[in-house]
């Protein structure tokens, strides 16, 4: 995957490919407001963790890399951009239509959007990763890894608590995503936790979960609990098999594509079948979706004349 930097010459990690589906899965939810007609369920449910997740493992796979310097940050950055431009590309008439571009145009508000925010619908994390690990690598440079960690933790916070700074840098900025790029760099010279500590972790994900719930508590009890749940798939006994490196590559183009087919979903549910107004159905077809697309992306890119796809993965 993009945001991966292919394999890089490392040992297949199944369980963390396994996880990054799981998330795409959990990311569809959320735009699809999933359980929202069943009370303490919808109450309950916090899949809030996904996105942080998704950071956490693109920085882990990044930073656990034998070499990592300015000519690997580089390829990275690139393979980005490329990734990013592909995409802008190809959702541009959505975007244009839901910015509403073709009416007014600003290159001052395009600026922020594209590097404090979003143009198309989700870009803010392809965005995100290519500000935010280079400037993790410089804080590991010039920082202690804990100072670098309070430092990408008070931006967090900052942002969680909604202390001003989101007005002026924008909600989906690099700045609050930059402690989960920090918490997976961190995370990369512990290549694995085999251990008794397994069932430690497993039993304690149910009470860092409930304190998502707290207000208060949110940002360390989120930050606590992707690292359990990282760490538990990291350490997931599973046997590698190729139908994993779908699941990964999949992930990546579900998050990005699934954004059309909710808006789709939502306006039809608002005006013409008011039937899809319940959000299990809208996800089960927001997800079927984009996963079929996902999957015909994967195939053509083999084909004759669809080469260019595999610039979008």
């Amino acid at each position: 995957m993009t945001t991966d930097c292919g394999k890089c010459g490392q040992e297949q990690l199944p369980g963390l490919d396994v996880l990054k589906f799981c998330m795409a899965l959990l990311v569809v939810s959320i735009h699809t407001h999933l359980f929202k007609e069943y009370g303490w369920l919808s109450f309950a449910f916090c899949p809030g963790f996904a996105v942080p997740v998704f950071f956490v493992v693109s920085s882990y796979l990044y930073f656990r890399k034998p070499v990592v310097n300015l000519q690997t940050l580089f390829h990275y950055v690139r393979r980005l951009a490329v990734f990013y431009a592909f995409w802008f590309v190809l959702l541009l008439p959505c975007t244009i239509a839901i910015q509403k571009w073709h009416a007014h145009f600003d290159w001052v508000s395009f600026s922020k959007c594209l590097f404090l925010g979003s143009t198309f619908r989700g870009s803010y994390f392809i965005m995100a990763l290519m500000i935010g690990v280079p400037v993790v690598q410089l804080l590991r440079k010039c920082l202690h890894p804990l100072a670098a960690l309070f430092a990408t933790f008070a931006a967090h916070a900052i942002f969680q608590y909604h202390w001003g700074m989101d007005v002026l840098w924008g909600s989906h900025s690099f700045l609050p995503f930059l402690l989960w790029i920090q918490v997976g760099s961190l995370l990369a010279p512990l290549s694995r936790w085999r251990g008794e500590t397994t069932w430690a972790r497993l039993m304690a994900l149910p009470v860092l979960y409930a304190g998502m719930r707290v207000p208060a508590l949110l940002p360390f009890a989120r930050a606590a609990f992707t690292v359990a749940l990282f760490s538990l798939f990291l350490d997931c006994p599973i046997t590698f098999r190729p139908a994993y490196v779908t699941l990964r590559k999949m992930s990546i183009l579900i998050f990005v594509t699934h954004f059309v087919f909710a808006d789709a979903v939502h306006l039809l549910a608002a005006s013409r079948l008011p039937a899809l107004d319940n959000s299990l159905i809208q996800f089960t077809v927001v997800l079927g979706c984009a996963a079929l697309l996902s999957w015909c992306i994967l195939k053509l890119q083999t084909k004759r004349f669809f080469g260019w796809l595999k610039y979008g993965m």
